[in-house]
């Protein structure tokens, strides 16, 4: 069958197996049911583990234990053999059928080793499901070796029911009671066990960083169980030796002292960073034109960024420039435009900018600010500023004033001063920032470290570091780091390896150089929310379609909202979704999907159109195919000829129903003249051809046409058919007569 009609009607069976992704968080699937292993993945997963190869190292014994004995001192009967000395269970397991086994296993005893006869029988027949709640319906083993493995099956069924995150936890258990000398091996031995070690821990690490709970001494000890099993069992790996550091100090508060001692500056110049302090300033005070300063910033990207922070704070809403950080490779430039950070500024600009309940003091800074940043400094400094007091009462509360005019003229001595002299944590945020940002302090410096600073920390450190300041958290690249090349990239990975925005960027860019399954499900499942991993989503959402693992291309679909802001990713939703509709047989969901593609007014390939085309035609929607397939038709010379034949095809099939028979017979003759290598398409039109001439009792042409599709007829059933057809007109068609030249009969 040509590759264009099969890859669609392979989307009309059902499917019935199942496969499940290794790196995708569990949830509530389209079918509405749970992902679980096929037999394929299965064995891939449980087969391929130490528990199936060589059980030796697992368990601490070479094989399992004689049946004891009964109390009464009777021991249990042996199992009955066939003539090939095979037992039932035996011969079960021969054909792979898990599930009758299991049920024979469930009539026996309880001991620890049938117990996990029936697990793993549960997990070689894909119901990972069933496994895991006979595993947490098991008591705990008293034997290490057995416990290590009732645990380790734990972990294999998680993995299969798509929640990585608790499989790590059973891992790490089934790691306490296996000797260390073994863990090795057995990790190692688990497919794919350390990509989802390294990435689990990130996962985990970043949560831990960023949210801050009841339970963030919990999470810091599993991170420090993961890491030392993920050091045992995978010595080798360099990420481990870095992880390990990095999470020691963060833990222990520790920062990039060194460079903040050092006053080390990354990637912005020293005159810049004056001139973000000023623009900073000036916003917080609402003096006029507060981005001024910022003009002389020669770096676009580096200007850009910064006169977008103060529009916010000077509650503007601001176009997005993500273009301009993807274009100049800046990831964290981006992903900070692309997260919610600037909402999150401009939602709460009262913390950051200048404000006072005592109207003597706010009548004041009015009357001063309206001279201008360098005037009001100038007066301020010089003890002038008295003149401008709306009576001759000391006023209070002035130094913050003093603070920000003297930061905002660059006056580096009189900001010092203020400095020193004032609560730091109690000075608006943007003041707070640029003093971070003039004195290169860390935020620690500026802001109590309770849990309820957490946030405002977080984007108080990303902006210092956007200003050059070296990063306060030991896991971060500095801000503008720029990778340029793909080794260059890998290289900074390589040093930061726990960087959220080095990681994406990364991933990005082995995505358009070689889009795999294995990276698509690595970035659905770090970065469900981002428009890579929507599309990693969609991407296996598809792939499972075609395999017609529907269950899971169910579940791969739910991890994309119904309504991403991409326009493209949306388009790229409904398309999958069509498909995984057509593949369930729900025509008119699919045709309602395919016009909701249609309403996207995102372009479409040509195998989509083709597609929508052929569905409207089923589903009588007459007109809207042919409008589809002429379409495709005008530029049928970039298409090859079995496309073209295909289409050609289609066209005629819709002429027929809309009862234009001698148009639908005018394609399907051209079809089987001008493509004839295209056979399945040729003979096809002919025999549609032959119908048509026999309905017109023109029994000549339509019997010549059945004559060439029986001698070229690919399968018997077309050459029966043809056959069966044939006959019937040769059955109508008269004798040749004796009068007339040729077959022209003449009557006279």
């Amino acid at each position: 069958m040509h590759r264009y009609l099969a890859c669609f009607l392979c989307l009309m069976i059902l499917a019935g197996a199942v496969c499940c992704p290794h790196l995708v968080l569990g949830g509530p699937t389209t079918s509405g049911v749970e992902p679980s292993l096929d037999t394929e993945t299965t064995s891939q997963v449980v087969e391929a583990s130490p528990l199936a190869e060589e059980q030796s190292d697992f368990v601490e014994v070479e094989s399992e234990p004689a049946l004891e004995a009964s109390d009464d001192g009777v021991a249990p009967p042996s199992p009955p053999r066939n003539v090939n000395d095979q037992t039932y269970e035996d011969w079960l397991e021969r054909y792979r059928a898990w599930d009758k086994l299991d049920s024979v296993y469930a009539g026996q005893d309880e001991r620890p080793q049938a117990i996990l006869r029936r697990i793993e029988n549960l997990l070689q027949a894909a119901q990972p499901s069933k496994a895991m709640q006979l595993i947490e319906s098991a008591p705990p083993f008293e034997e290490r070796s057995l416990e290590a493995r009732r645990l380790w099956h734990g972990g294999q069924a998680l993995r299969a029911l798509g929640a990585p995150d608790k499989a790590v936890v059973w891992f790490v258990r089934a790691a306490g009671s296996l000797p260390q000398e073994r863990v090795p091996k057995v990790f190692q031995a688990e497919y794919e066990l350390n990509t989802i070690w390294v990435d689990v821990f990130r996962n985990l690490f970043w949560t831990y960083i960023s949210t801050y709970s009841v339970n963030r001494e919990a999470q810091k000890a599993f991170l420090q169980q993961m890491l030392e099993v993920g050091q045992v069992a995978w010595p080798d790996v360099s990420f481990w030796g870095t992880a390990k550091s990095v999470f020691n100090q963060t833990v222990t508060g520790a920062s990039n002292a060194e460079d903040q001692r050092e006053n080390k500056v990354f990637f912005v110049q020293r005159r810049d960073r004056s001139c973000i302090v000023q623009a900073l300033a000036r916003t917080a005070l609402g003096v006029p034109d507060a981005t001024v300063p910022l003009e002389q910033i020669s770096n676009e990207s580096l200007r850009t960024f910064w006169s977008d922070v103060c529009a916010v704070l000077d509650g503007k809403t601001v176009a997005s420039h993500a273009d301009l950080y993807q274009e100049g490779q800046y990831p964290k430039a981006l992903a900070f435009v692309q997260d919610t950070y600037l909402k999150q500024l401009l939602n709460n600009r009262g913390q950051w900018i200048y404000s006072t309940s005592d109207h003597r003091l706010s009548v004041f800074a009015s009357n001063l600010l309206v001279l201008g940043a360098f005037r009001a400094n100038e007066l301020l400094q010089s003890g002038e500023a008295e003149k401008l007091l709306p009576d001759s009462q000391p006023l209070d509360g002035v130094g913050p004033l003093r603070l920000g005019l003297a930061f905002s003229v660059g006056d580096a001595s009189s900001a010092r001063a203020e400095w020193d002299a004032l609560q730091v944590e109690e000075l608006p945020l943007a003041l707070r920032l640029a003093g971070m940002i003039w004195f290169h302090l860390p935020v620690s410096h500026v802001s109590s470290q309770s849990l309820a600073e957490a946030p405002v920390n977080r984007l108080l450190s990303l902006l210092a570091s956007a200003a050059g300041n070296s990063p306060d958290q030991p896991h971060s690249a500095p801000f503008w780091v720029q990778p340029g090349s793909t080794q260059l990239l890998q290289t900074m990975l390589t040093q930061w390896p726990l960087d959220r925005e080095l990681v994406l960027a990364s991933w990005q860019v082995l995505w358009e150089a070689n889009p795999t399954t294995g990276l698509a499900r690595r970035a659905a499942y770090l970065y469900p929310q981002h428009a890579l991993g929507m599309q990693c989503s969609l991407f296996l959402a598809d792939k499972a379609v075609k395999a017609k693992q529907l269950r899971l291309a169910g579940y791969y679909l739910d991890m994309v909202p119904e309504q991403p802001e991409d326009r493209r990713l949306l388009a790229r939703r409904l398309e999958v979704l069509a498909d995984f509709q057509v593949a369930q047989e729900d025509m008119a969901a699919a045709y309602a999907a395919y016009q909701r593609l249609l309403e996207t007014g995102e372009p479409i390939s040509d195998i989509t159109r083709l597609k929508i085309a052929f569905l409207m035609q089923q589903l009588g929607d007459l007109e809207g195919g042919k409008e589809n397939l002429l379409r495709l038709w005008e530029k049928k010379d970039t298409f090859d000829t079995a496309m073209q034949a295909e289409i050609l095809f289609y066209l005629a099939e819709g002429e027929a129903a809309l009862g234009n028979r001698d148009q639908a017979l005018d394609h399907y003759l051209k079809l089987a003249w001008q493509y004839p290598q295209e056979s399945m398409w040729a003979l096809t039109a002919m025999y549609r051809s032959a119908s048509i001439y026999e309905d017109r009792q023109e029994y000549e042409p339509a019997a010549r046409l059945l004559r060439t599709v029986i001698k070229n007829a690919e399968t018997t059933k077309q050459r029966d058919a043809a056959k069966a057809r044939l006959e019937s007109i040769e059955g109508k068609m008269g004798k040749p007569v004796e009068a007339g030249a040729g077959a022209l009969p003449y009557p006279f």
